[in-house]
């Protein structure tokens, strides 16, 4: 049992583990913006390099103002996301005991299993509780199954 939720993802491990700090809420296109505002810096160093090669003033004003507004809002964009990151968390943290996440029905909702998962959920037993209880029941199942 413990093998299975240590191998869960990150959402669903914290219901077991609550006081795990990983944040797990994370913008699907973060990675992307990230690639892109890496790109674009890139760029206007080079057209940066290149003005002032040429001597053109002008260009290379217009390149630095360019390359310290994408600095700028790249830093912000990451300050952001660890921001949101740790709101949801807390969030999701939050709500966490008013449901509980589930794969399996047929395991968890059986009058061995349920009333144990709804202690847990409910906040009047510790993870570590919920996985000893759940291994004594499905050893006494394996057992009974003998």
């Amino acid at each position: 049992m413990e093998f299975m939720i240590t191998q869960m993802e990150p959402q669903l491990r914290t219901n077991f583990f609550p006081d795990e700090d990983e944040l797990f809420f994370v913008d699907a296109y973060y990675d992307e913006e990230v690639m892109l505002y890496e790109q674009r810096i890139g760029v206007n160093r080079q057209k940066l390099l290149k003005a002032e090669e040429d001597g053109d003033e002008t260009d290379k004003k217009m390149a630095q103002a360019r390359i310290d507004e994408l600095e700028q809002n790249f830093q912000l964009l990451c300050e952001e996301q660890k921001l949101l990151s740790a709101k949801s968390t807390a969030q999701f943290r939050a709500m966490r005991s008013q449901f509980i996440y589930v794969r399996s029905n047929v395991q968890f909702y059986g009058p061995d299993f349920y009333p144990l998962i709804m202690r847990f959920a409910d906040g009047q037993m510790k993870s570590d509780q919920l996985l000893a209880e759940l291994s004594q029941k499905v050893r006494m199942m394996e057992l009974e199954g003998q």
